[in-house]
């Protein structure tokens, strides 16, 4: 699924909610009804098994873990964990790249440097 998908299937849910932004005196509430449709439909979306790419952004895809043997350490025994999905994030190059420049963060980098040589 493309970021033009989403804002479809993010606008049917509004309406389907019948979502009135009049209703809403702050933009904090009407940011936070959008903000929660989105979530459901992410979630919805990757359920189906789709993934979802948007450019420039990121993408959030479902990665399949293999079946593997594991160990409940209490109990002493063997557990085979069966394959599965898990959902994962997997960050644009264009963000990336935008953290790693940041300002911001190299300062913060340099003061958490400076503070472990106290």
């Amino acid at each position: 699924m493309t970021k033009s998908e989403l804002l479809t299937e993010i606008g049917n849910a509004l309406e389907e909610l019948q979502v009135n932004f009049n209703d809403f005196e702050t933009n904090k509430e009407r940011a936070g009804v959008v903000l929660e449709v989105l979530l459901n439909t992410i979630q919805k979306v990757m359920e189906k098994g789709d993934n979802i790419y948007m450019r420039g952004f990121g993408s959030f895809i479902n990665k399949k873990r293999a079946k593997k043997m594991g160990r409940n350490v209490k109990a002493k025994t063997s557990v085979v964990i069966d394959a599965h999905f898990v959902p994962a994030f997997k960050p644009a190059k264009i963000f990336t790249d935008k953290i790693k420049s940041s300002a911001n963060l190299k300062e913060k980098l340099n003061n958490e440097e400076k503070d472990t040589k106290k």
